[in-house]
Order: structure tokens, then sequence, then C-alpha cells
């Protein structure tokens, strides 16, 4: 299970139990910092420390990224830790990161679009998607979005052959998933294209992205989502699995902010 920061703190120690406890179940809370007016993490990304955690030496995340969270396996020594999250340093808060989209999320009822060929669009940019208990493309029944507060620029990106293997499926840089295109069988592969979408005035980049795993929540009836404020869904990620279970991650990405480039909050 994760152990994380609350978003826009980043690890500064931790506290363990008594001397004679030795196990992970020992670590009994961990301190969390921000520097002054930094806002939400940047982009993140998971760090596999399941190798260099099992013997003597370092664990570190990337530059310039800080840890802000630890995963662990069932393992009570300290071999059981797996995954970290690192992430950058977030742009300000006095930044409107929700300047191009609405905070208001709304349900789409699929249930009959994506029964059958074509497309299934939204007038926002989807944040998750809800399945029922099957594994065919139908069993997708819904699809969370927000809404712009501005109209759209939209570009296709032709997922045929990229949804045919294992692998990533992305909208080009800047542009979040609007739309998604099915053709006439109940595999995965047969997700063909989706229309992505961005603000008219926004660039054409993403904000702060990290990767929302899916393996689980879509192995079975209910929800996935994009759950960190103000992203939307900009990629996903199958495994060699031809069915709905075979999504794995989901790339969701932040809007950019509306008047300070990212450059301006690079750490160096």
């Amino acid at each position: 299970s994760w152990a994380l920061c609350p978003d826009g703190y980043f690890f500064h120690g931790l506290k363990r139990g008594p001397h004679s406890c030795n196990h992970l179940g020992c670590i009994e809370w961990g301190k969390c910092c921000r520097p002054k007016g930094a806002g939400r993490w940047g982009q993140c990304l998971r760090a596999d420390w399941s190798t260099s955690f099992d013997t003597t030496g370092s664990s570190t995340c990337p530059f310039p990224k800080a840890l802000v969270g630890l995963y662990r396996s069932g393992t009570s020594s300290i071999n059981g830790i797996e995954l970290a999250y690192c992430c950058e340093l977030g742009v300000p808060t006095s930044t409107d990161t929700s300047y191009y989209l609405s905070t208001t999320e709304h349900v789409a009822d699929w249930g009959s679009s994506f029964d059958n060929s074509g497309w299934s669009s939204e007038d926002g940019f989807i944040t998750g998607f809800h399945r029922s208990g099957g594994t065919n493309l139908f069993n997708l029944e819904r699809a969370f979005y927000r809404k712009p507060h501005e109209g759209w620029t939209c570009k296709h990106a032709d997922w045929s052959s990229s949804f045919d293997h294992a692998g990533w499926n992305l909208c080009p840089e800047g542009y979040y998933v609007k739309a998604l295109e099915r053709s006439g069988d109940e595999h995965l592969h047969n997700l063909e294209k989706a229309d992505c979408c961005k603000p008219n005035s926004a660039p054409e980049k993403w904000g702060g992205c990290y990767e929302e795993d899916w393996r689980h929540s879509f192995d079975h009836e209910g929800d996935s989502r994009c759950k960190l404020p103000n992203t939307a869904l900009v990629g996903i990620e199958r495994d060699d699995v031809n069915n709905l279970s075979g999504i794995r991650l989901a790339l969701c990405c932040q809007l950019p902010p509306a008047s300070i480039s990212t450059q301006d909050f690079s750490i160096r």
C-alpha cells in the first residue's frame, strides 16, 4: 500500500517506534514539508526501488524530483519497500491553475454510444471512466469529464496501430482526451482513435503530469479516475491482455498555469 504526503508536500523525515521494534510497521508517521508559496506537485513518476532496496546502497529519486511517497509490499522487513513516488516542485499557489478548466466534474452516459462502432464524445476533457462487470468494450459505461472555460482546438490521435499491442497511447503534447472512437469488435485493440483537444488560448504544453495506476480498478466494476486536482486524461497504457482488464496506467496532466511559465520554477 502507498504512504503519501499531502499534495504539494515532500518527505522531510520519518518517526519510528521503540528501538526494539525493527520492522516496517514501526514507522509511525512521516514529516512532510513544502517551500513557502509552493503549489501542488509538478510532474511526478514512480521510481522502482524493488531491487536497490534489497541490497546495500542508495535508492534515490531522479533529479530534479524529490520523495513524496513510498509503496510497500506485504513483507515487513525493509526489503518490502518496492516503489517511490517522486515529484517536482509545483507552481506557486498564487497562480490559478484552474484558469482553463472547471472544477465541476460531469458524468456522461456511454451505455449506448460505446456499444457500437463510432465516436463517443463530450463537451469537456475526460478525467476517468466507469466500467461494468464484463471485460468487453461495451462494458465501458460512463465517462467523467470537466468543461473548459472557453472554446477548444482539437487534433485526432490515431491509436489504431499503437493500441494493437502493449504500450502507451498518447495525445499530442498540450492536448487532452475529449472523445474515443471504437470499431466493431469487443477487444481492446478496437479502440482506434482519440479526439484530443486544448483550450483555444492554452499553450501546446501540459502542466504537471503523473501516472495514475488503473491496473486494479479496471479489473472489475467501478470507477477509474485522474484523482489529482485540475488534471485530465492525456494517455492510456495497455498490457498484452486484449480486453478492458488490459488497461494498466493513465497519464494525467494538469492544465498549464495561465500566466507563469514552468521554466520560472525549475529546480536548479
